[in-house]
């Protein structure tokens, strides 16, 4: 009876030594679990790279290339913005003069951009627009104008005669899908109008898109004679959308004879115009862009400052780490459990990653509180926590130590 006493009595306390055993393991198991779903809650939302440019290129256009056989009198651009700045819409009008009569092509126009329609009227009257392939060799550009390198090639012939130079110049050629048409041109005036839509390039390297178009003049310095421009830049609906007190609409255009504002303040005028007897710019740039609110703003200055941002967070997460650890070895040593380490060993592992996830949280915050004026072009965020956290948690882990070391003889002792 004693045997089967004792017997019962040691079962018991096997089962007891293993149900302890298992639910201990459990328990680390437990906390093992609870660490690894809380890093993925943490990085999922940064587990992306931008290596992409961070300039979104929209319609490319500019002024013809003019046929070295006419004169262009005058060029009328009249660009025309829809409200919320999503689209505008060209037309350039030449004035040109012809010295001679027949079959030719006197301008060929590198618009490139395949969503958009492009027509053209003579005088007007519409004429087929015809686009050039790239392996295209129909169209001899000299005929039109003289390249940039063509011009410096002579220039730095030193020793060469200009026939020797011209002979051995590089070969240079139109872009593909430029548009051209060929018309029989009595001698004489012509108008000579090109009408299309524009869809405008995104610089996202900063906090919000800044949107503008741009029309390049440059075809203009190769023009045979320059004598006016003429710039009009309307906007659709008078720019009532435009007239936020955080939009900055911009212009590079200057001109001294007539008002050309190059921001353009609230109320914004539904008509601007610039008139030049010279190309003032390479290429006229008209920018949209919203701006932070001052409290976004507040949040993005504090960029400027990040080891005050580390500083402040080490103190809030490391004094939070502090009271659990002084709570844990104030009330758990007395009663004999001393699990404190479970709070030590969590803050060291958790503590440095939140202190690193401030820098991304803080910049997933402000690109929410601007919504859909937000660049959310930010590059490799996630490296703040691939290689700071190898190098913060070490030093973490040593200041702890020694705190806990503080604690655990003021407490034990």
């Amino acid at each position: 009876m004693r045997l089967l006493t004792r017997f019962i009595v040691r079962q018991k306390s096997n089962v007891k030594n293993l149900m302890s055993s298992y639910f201990k393991g459990l328990t680390t198991h437990l906390y093992t679990l609870l660490a690894s779903v809380s890093l993925c809650l943490l990085l999922m939302p940064f587990c992306y790279a931008n290596m992409a440019s961070g300039i979104l290129e929209g319609t490319s256009a500019g002024s013809a290339y003019a046929s070295r056989d006419i004169d262009i009198l005058s060029e009328t651009i009249d660009i025309t913005i829809e409200p919320d700045f999503s689209q505008a819409e060209y037309q350039v009008t030449y004035q040109i003069y012809s010295p001679k009569s027949g079959t030719q092509i006197p301008l060929i126009f590198e618009v490139l951009d395949k969503n958009t329609a492009f027509s053209i009227q003579i005088d007007g009257q519409s004429v087929p627009v015809q686009t050039l392939d790239s392996d295209d060799t129909r169209i001899d550009p000299e005929t039109f104008y003289y390249p940039a390198e063509f011009i410096e090639t002579i220039n730095n012939a030193y020793n060469d005669s200009v026939n020797n130079a011209l002979n051995n110049k590089p070969e240079f050629s139109f872009r593909g899908d430029a548009k051209y048409f060929e018309v029989d041109l009595p001698q004489g005036e012509h108008t000579i109008t090109a009408h299309y839509h524009a869809y405008p390039t995104e610089n996202l390297n900063d906090w919000t898109i800044r949107y503008y178009y741009q029309y390049s003049l440059k075809p203009a310095q190769a023009w045979k004679s320059f004598d006016d421009l003429t710039v009009n830049l309307k906007f659709k609906g008078e720019g009532t959308a435009l007239n936020a007190d955080n939009v900055q609409v911009k212009s590079n255009l200057i001109n001294t004879d007539v008002e050309s504002p190059t921001t353009f303040t609230p109320p914004i005028k539904p008509h601007y115009q610039w008139h030049f007897n010279h190309i003032p710019t390479d290429a006229i740039e008209i920018s949209y862009q919203v701006m932070p609110s001052p409290m976004v703003q507040w949040l993005i200055d504090l960029d400027e400052h990040p080891w005050r941002n580390f500083v402040l967070s080490i103190i809030f997460f490391g004094s939070i780490h502090y009271y659990l650890m002084y709570l844990s070895r104030k009330h758990n040593c007395k009663k004999g459990l001393c699990r404190a380490n479970v709070v030590i060993w969590l803050g060291i592992i958790f503590v440095p990653l939140f202190v690193l996830s401030v820098f991304i949280w803080k910049v997933e915050l402000i690109d929410w509180l601007l919504q859909e004026h937000a660049s959310r072009f930010h590059g490799y965020i996630l490296l703040i926590i691939v290689f700071g956290y190898p190098l913060l948690m070490p030093c973490y882990l040593v200041a702890t130590l020694v705190v806990n070391s503080y604690l655990k003889r003021r407490f034990v002792a």
